[in-house]
């Protein structure tokens, strides 16, 4: 096995083992501790990402070409980038707010439906149907999410508000 390949399979033990972790860290902080300010929590994490991100970069150890740099005029960064972003914050923050009222399990459950919804989407506003394969895909996904988060009895009153539910 190359460099690499190994370079890459510890990215993705890496990443596997990151994302559940800040989810159980968050449903912590919020439920367990009491911190009742999620979108707090979510914008510490968004501020650290940023920093780091212009920190590598002002060290040199991350490099942007100019013509990259170029490209991103304000009008850019306003009607592109900006929505983009308030949108994820919100996500981020509406995600985080609804372990408040619920157990990990049905949060996970209903973010796994997120391919479902985006096919749907997808179908409807650009008229592209999933092939059969997607389509099974999707099945079995949902499905096994259905089964995974089946008898998570953590929900509670309020709890639908921040999902749409």
């Amino acid at each position: 096995m190359s460099m690499s390949s190994l370079h890459s399979a510890a990215l993705c033990v890496l990443y596997m083992t990151v994302g559940p972790a800040l989810v159980l860290l968050n449903k912590y902080i919020l439920s367990e501790i009491g911190f009742k300010y999620p979108m707090l929590l979510s914008s510490l994490g968004l501020v650290f990402s940023a920093v780091t991100a212009h920190s590598l970069a002002a060290v040199g150890v991350v490099h942007i070409a100019k013509e990259k740099r170029d490209a991103v005029t304000w009008r850019f960064w306003l009607t592109r980038v900006c929505p983009i972003g308030i949108l994820h914050a919100a996500t981020l923050a509406l995600g985080n707010a609804q372990y408040l009222h619920s157990g990990v399990a049905l949060i996970q459950f209903l973010k796994a439906f997120t391919p479902l919804v985006v096919a749907a989407l997808s179908a409807l506003v650009f008229k592209r149907l999933p092939t059969g394969r997607q389509a099974a895909s999707l099945t079995v996904l949902c499905a096994g999410t259905l089964v995974a988060a089946f008898g998570d009895g953590a929900g509670g009153r309020g709890g639908g508000t921040s999902t749409g539910g």
